[in-house]
């Protein structure tokens, strides 16, 4: 999803959209229903007012998502797609699944610094407290694949003695995780601009990629 920006949805045409049709109106109403959440919160926002934003009907919206907890956790779903996208290409070829691994947070350094990666972010947090089932559904559902990934990565680069033999993979994605993003996320959350240049968040990546070698390397 590139921007937020809605306007109201015409198929042109009368009764059920073909195919193409519904898959358009299917991203239209993600689209709306993203910009909303972040706008006004998940409690405070309705499906009724995002029918209304997406100028579709709430049956529309009801047929794809059968509740509001149904269309939150689509939304999320959807943004994180292209991440879980990314790591299922890096992980076709295992011929050197560390480097694989490093572009597969590369990418993820990228993803989490996105303005409505970052925004989302904020929403979950904000929310978590009074909602902690959904947040804990949307993260199973929308981020556990991509951490699988990072895991299948780590396991495989150990079998290959790319890493020490005695690194405990779940432990070792969950450091490495932070080391990549937590600072970077710390950042952005306040509203600051943690990496002025594109320049500055590749320095910035190598450092934590090298000090996570430093800690993992067989040599």
């Amino acid at each position: 999803m590139n921007g937020m920006q809605s306007v109201p949805y015409r198929s042109g045409r009368q009764g059920r959209p073909c195919a193409e049709g519904s898959e358009a109106l299917d991203r239209h109403i993600l689209a709306t229903a993203t910009r909303l959440f972040i706008e006004h919160g998940y409690a405070a926002t309705s499906v009724e007012h995002i029918a209304e934003q997406a100028g579709t009907g709430k049956n529309s919206i009801y047929r794809r998502h059968t509740t509001k907890e149904k269309l939150f956790e689509a939304v999320v779903t959807n943004l994180c797609h292209p991440l879980v996208e990314a790591a299922t290409r890096f992980e076709k070829d295992l011929s050197n699944p560390l480097a694989a691994l490093k572009e597969s947070c590369r990418t993820l350094l990228t993803f989490v610094l996105l303005p409505e990666s970052v925004a989302v972010y904020r929403l979950l947090t904000a929310e978590a407290r009074r909602f902690p089932d959904l947040v804990e559904r949307i993260q199973r559902k929308a981020t556990e694949p991509y951490v699988a990934s990072i895991r299948r990565l780590l396991e495989t680069a150990r079998q290959n003695r790319q890493i020490r033999p005695d690194c405990d993979v779940e432990n070792t994605e969950r450091a490495i995780m932070g080391l990549i993003t937590g600072w970077a996320i710390d950042q952005a959350m306040l509203g600051l601009d943690g990496f002025r240049a594109e320049k500055d968040r590749e320095t910035f990546f190598e450092n934590a990629w090298r000090l996570f070698l430093s800690g993992v390397s067989t040599a």
